[in-house]
């Protein structure tokens, strides 16, 4: 594979595991609202 694809998929790694991050964030959030908290 070369530089350009190689920098192409490491970008996409970073947006997955940001999205991930953020999708965790809110996920406990609105668990949180409704009071399910202590389930983690």
């Amino acid at each position: 594979m070369d530089a350009e694809e190689s920098r192409r998929k490491s970008d996409w790694q970073n947006v997955y595991s940001a999205a991930e991050g953020y999708g965790a964030i809110l996920l406990k959030d609105t668990l949180a609202k409704h009071k399910v908290e202590n389930f983690f």
